[in-house]
């Protein structure tokens, strides 16, 4: 690099003492080892508009997955975690090469620091002892991290128009992780998630998706990755989980080595699936703020020949922006459970339903889809 210059290719040559080992970003092209010293060269097979090197008295272990080296590089104390952190490596390599596309790199590496860190960088990660340590790591950041490969260190991120790469890595990986587990686990996360907004994000420190770069606290958090999430939570359900997942495909194909921001992600969605997603953009993403629903049961009319009745209700919306949002909502009673959606796109409106006679309970989004 020479210094002005937003991205560059770059390969990377270092000299280092023969017992240690050296990663940084993308492939090892060449190792060579004489006279008590080791030479070693990286090189990204894509522009970058940065570098990370690590180099330290490891030891290493590695196996292959297709044609990609995974490695471990630990300290000596902590390498009884070697397979565990290859196995679960491995594992989602494979799981979003399969769902995403083909992994970019050549390898991947798990190395060790001794300042608690997690970092994700292009073809490895840095992870601090204690963290390295802790059980639970090899079930949630390190498959967020292995993502990171495909969502910002391939495809990156144009920070001008915003940043989603931290929401989709999320929703990809921690959400994910609890969606394959149970849908009361994902149930559980969404909710948490809702607590969290309304815990930590106020009219005093609110601010537009779009304006997200970087967590720095929580609020910056609450949003840029969780509020972002639920983005593409919604519209998963709006146009459903195949086209969903082939737009990830299309993305990635389409935009290696290039920046992208939300407009690309909702053009991409939209060619997808053929359904609009227009008003995505202007209302969860360059504006602050949430919805705000209200429910008013107005009428209950039984049909006297027959075990149904009719129930017209009104939801409002009260946060005093406009909204076009899909509402889940679920009868219940007596046993029985009716679940349906309805379409909201101005302040207040009113809807007639037939249900079950045995329904009591009208719940707006029970399982916290919004």
């Amino acid at each position: 690099p020479r210094g002005d210059e937003e991205t560059f290719q770059c390969r990377l040559t270092v000299d280092i003492p023969a017992a240690w080992e050296s990663v940084s970003d993308g492939n090892r092209l060449s190792t060579a080892t004489g006279n008590g010293r080791k030479v070693q060269t990286w090189e990204n097979p894509f522009v970058s508009d940065g570098v990370m090197l690590m180099a330290a008295p490891y030891v290493t272990k590695s196996r292959m997955t297709d044609s990609i080296e995974v490695a471990c590089y630990f300290f000596p104390e902590d390498t009884g975690l070697f397979d565990s952190y290859l196995d679960a490596t491995v594992g989602y390599i494979e799981m979003y090469s399969r769902l995403i596309g083909p992994y970019p790199f050549r390898r991947f590496t798990v190395a060790e620091n001794f300042f608690p860190t997690g970092y994700g960088m292009p073809a490895w990660t840095l992870l601090g002892q204690q963290v390295l340590r802790l059980p639970f790591i090899k079930y949630t950041s390190l498959g967020h991290e292995v993502l990171h490969n495909w969502w910002g260190n391939s495809v990156y991120v144009d920070y001008d128009r915003g940043n989603w790469c931290e929401a989709a890595t999320v929703y990809g990986a921690d959400y994910r992780y609890k969606l394959m587990r149970s849908a009361d686990d994902a149930k559980a996360y969404r909710k948490d998630i809702l607590k969290q907004y309304v815990s930590y994000v106020n009219e005093q420190n609110d601010f537009p998706i779009r304006q997200f770069h970087s967590r720095t606290s929580p609020n910056t958090r609450t949003i840029g990755y969780n509020k972002a999430m639920m983005v593409y939570h919604m519209i998963e359900r709006i146009i459903g989980t195949e086209p969903f997942f082939a737009t990830w495909q299309r993305i990635y194909t389409e935009y290696r080595g290039r920046r992208i921001s939300w407009e690309e992600w909702i053009k991409a969605f939209e060619q997808t699936s053929g359904r609009d997603l227009s008003y995505i953009i202007p209302q969860w993403i360059d504006r602050a703020g949430a919805p705000v629903l209200g429910l008013t049961v107005d009428k209950v009319i039984l049909n006297a020949d027959g075990p149904t009745k009719a129930v017209r209700f009104t939801l409002k919306e009260t946060s005093g922006q406009e909204y076009r949002l899909q509402v889940p909502l679920r009868f219940t009673g007596d046993g029985t459970k009716v679940d349906t959606t309805v379409i909201l796109n101005s302040p207040e409106s009113s809807y007639v339903i037939i249900v079950p006679k045995t329904v009591t309970v009208l719940s707006v989004d029970p399982d916290y889809d919004l």
